[in-house]
């Protein structure tokens, strides 16, 4: 048994919180996006910098790295990530599920390491302004509702459409919804902006997904909910990080 598998058997009272960042080499949109430089940083290291904070504070136990690219794994491990190991190339395209990557990982941990953790977290390099309190706030909501997930979400505008015979038209998913309902009086809506998942071990071995039946949601501020999987995407989010102090600045003294 490892040393770590060990430390665990010592204190079971702990939870036990992995955090899991995934990162492929190839990406179709942007060549090397998970590494390419934004404000200063690779992409990467805007996941790993918040993460790793928690884990030096102990609200976290260990932040790994599943990547299927040895120039990935060099630039997470020079920004203080573990890379145990390298995913097969199989779990690497575009049609890989992160369904599968996680349970590689986690199967990979429990087998080589006797490690098991109640809970993990995944950190998608594809939003690179999350921030400690958006992970914080899932930390708290899971531990005060005792659900089975906690994902980060931001609230949505956009009205849902189809086409029919070519033509556009619009679609109230809610009951009893009036058709002329205009945008002051329409329910809130959320989406999951690819952040934060935390998601309760046992529930995902068995369900397969990061969301589980039970899962609730933290709520990140819409201009920090930037999701890039485009050159315009990239842009936006360093136009963002650079001048992510005044926004906040203007937001707070917003009269």
């Amino acid at each position: 048994m490892s040393k770590i598998g060990a430390k665990i058997k010592k204190d079971r009272k702990k939870q036990i919180i992995l955090t899991i960042i995934a990162a492929r080499g190839g990406s179709r949109g942007i060549p090397n996006k998970n590494i390419r430089p934004i404000a200063g940083k690779p992409l990467l290291a805007y996941s790993i910098l918040p993460a790793l904070s928690l884990v030096k504070k102990g609200l976290l136990d260990r932040l790994i790295l599943t990547t299927d690219s040895s120039k990935i794994a060099a630039i997470g491990r020079r920004y203080g990530v573990e890379t145990p190991f390298l995913r097969p190339h199989r779990l690497a395209t575009s049609k890989s599920q992160m369904r599968d990557v996680l349970l590689h990982a986690l199967h990979w941990l429990e087998k080589e390491e006797s490690y098991r953790p109640d809970y993990f977290i995944l950190l998608q390099p594809t939003a690179p302004l999350r921030e400690e309190e958006d992970i914080t706030a899932c930390l708290k909501e899971i531990k005060k509702s005792y659900t089975d997930a906690v994902i980060v979400v931001s609230e949505t505008e956009l009205a849902s459409f189809f086409i029919k015979n070519g033509y556009l038209k619009k679609s109230f998913d809610t009951p009893n919804l009036k058709k002329n309902t205009n945008r002051q009086s329409m329910p809130k809506r959320y989406i999951p902006i690819g952040s934060t998942f935390l998601v309760r071990t046992k529930t995902f071995l068995k369900e397969k997904t990061v969301f589980p039946k039970k899962t609730r949601f933290v709520v990140c501020p819409n201009w920090r909910s930037v999701d890039i999987n485009s050159p315009e995407d990239l842009a936006i989010a360093e136009l963002l990080l650079k001048n992510k102090q005044k926004i906040n600045k203007f937001i707070e003294n917003f009269q």
